[in-house]
């Protein structure tokens, strides 16, 4: 699933909050790219999207979740 991240500025904040997703539970790897301004979340085999769940993580790094993709392969 992709979800748009505003507020992104530098590597450091692209680290940190790939860091922050890639922790949450059923994530299996969690990818933010400064260019697309966009977080790939991909997840554990049977494990449901929480779009809420991942947006409420961008909101307390500081940035600001926009739309929210879900891709049928997931």
């Amino acid at each position: 699933m992709d979800i748009d991240v505003q507020g992104l500025t530098c590597p450091f904040c692209v680290y940190g909050l790939s860091k922050n997703l890639g922790k949450t539970a059923g994530v299996a790897k969690a990818e933010v790219s400064l260019d697309a301004h966009r977080a790939r979340i991909e997840l554990n085999p049977g494990q449901q999207p929480d779009i809420e769940q991942y947006k409420k993580i961008i909101r307390e790094a500081g940035f600001t979740p926009g739309d929210a993709r879900v891709h049928g392969d997931e």
